[in-house]
Formats: structure tokens, C-alpha cells, sequence
């Protein structure tokens, strides 16, 4: 069987009345009240009063202190290398011929065919140019530091 639902819904609600009520009552407050009454009263005090005088002087303070001065300098180093040198030659070449018979015969240049023909010979020489090379070189110089110390003379 099937259950039927309600349409009916229920909810509490609270309400906090507040009731206020009022009472007269007299009080009586007393206080105290002073009244200030001042007077500027003069009286005459006479004494010896004694001047400080002073003055600021300046005393010069000096002391030597180190300073390392650099400067650059420059010294000549010898660098090797290598350089190829050449030279023209003359050779002389000339057209050959057999000349002679038998036992005799003997090669011999050509009458009018000797030239001199320019030839170039090469060889590396070893060699060395100057180089200059910085170097820096530091000293301690000293040097006098001064200041001017304030004293109170007085």
C-alpha cells in the first residue's frame, strides 16, 4: 500500500519581549572647591660670580702611513720565429748532342742553344723579433696623513 505524504509543515518560533521600567530617585552631591591664590615675592641675592673663558685651538696630528704606489713599465722580449728565405740562381741548361763514334762518342751541348735560366732557392732561417711586454711593478711609498685636532684651551 502506498503511504501518503503530509501537506502539513510545523515550525517554533521564540520572541524575546523586553519590559523597561523607570524609577525616580534625588541623590545630593557635594565637593570641595580650593581657590589659588599666588603672589610673586622679590628678594635680592648678590654674589661673586667667576667667568670660565675658553677657546678652541687646533693642534696638527700627523702620521706616516704606507701607500702602495703602482706604475707600468715595459721590458723587450726576444720572440723566435721562422722565416722562409729565397734567392734567385742562374742555371745554365743547353740542348746535348751525341758527338763521336764507337768508344769515342761523348755527349755535348748544342753550339748557341745554352741559356741562363733564373731559378728561385728557398730555406727557412730561424730569426727573433723584439717584443714589448708590460709588467707592472708596486711600492710602499710613505706618506705623511694630517689632521687638524680641535682642543679646548681655557
Amino acid at each position: 500500500s502506498a503511504v501518503k505524504e503530509s501537506a502539513v509543515q510545523c515550525r517554533t518560533e521564540y520572541t524575546t519581549l523586553w519590559d523597561t521600567t523607570y524609577k525616580e530617585t534625588e541623590t545630593q552631591q557635594c565637593s570641595t572647591e580650593y581657590e589659588k591664590v599666588c603672589k610673586t615675592e622679590y628678594e635680592r641675592v648678590c654674589k661673586n660670580t667667576y667667568r670660565k673663558e675658553c677657546h678652541t685651538v687646533y693642534e696638527k696630528q700627523c702620521q706616516t702611513v704606507q701607500k702602495n704606489i703602482c706604475v707600468q713599465k715595459y721590458k723587450t722580449e726576444y720572440e723566435p720565429y721562422t722565416e722562409t728565405e729565397c734567392s734567385t740562381l742562374y742555371k745554365e741548361d743547353c740542348e746535348y748532342h751525341w758527338e763521336g763514334s764507337g768508344n769515342e762518342k761523348v755527349w755535348v751541348p748544342i753550339a748557341g742553344t745554352c741559356k741562363n735560366n733564373p731559378y728561385d732557392e728557398c730555406k727557412d732561417v730561424a730569426k727573433t723579433k723584439e717584443k714589448q711586454v708590460a709588467y707592472t711593478v708596486c711600492n710602499d711609498v710613505p706618506e705623511q696623513k694630517c689632521v687638524n685636532v680641535p682642543k679646548q684651551e681655557c
